[in-house]
């Protein structure tokens, strides 16, 4: 019998409405995108357009999953950490 494991890649929803379109959102979904490339996660961790998180005025927002971790105000020093996050969550 042969087993394998199917793993399913980490995903990070990042809002594209109006609130974080205008704090950035296009901006944090290169820089993400550009995080995932050079840590070799492509296939690992994946992004996903979404309408409103929920906190709008806090933006840009993500929601990082498994796990259904939510980041608010988001600057290019934070986009380390949430690929690490969805990256972590996939293993």
């Amino acid at each position: 019998m042969i087993v394998k494991e199917l793993r399913q890649p980490g995903v990070i929803l990042i809002c594209t409405d109006k609130d974080c379109r205008k704090d950035g959102c296009k901006q944090l979904q290169c820089d993400i995108r550009a995080c995932i490339r050079n840590a070799g996660l492509k296939g690992s961790v994946r992004i996903q357009k979404t309408k409103c998180l929920g906190p709008c005025g806090k933006g840009p927002n993500a929601m990082v999953y498994p796990g259904a971790t939510l980041f608010t105000r988001i600057g290019a020093d934070d986009v380390a950490a949430i690929v690490e996050a969805a990256a972590v969550g996939a293993r």
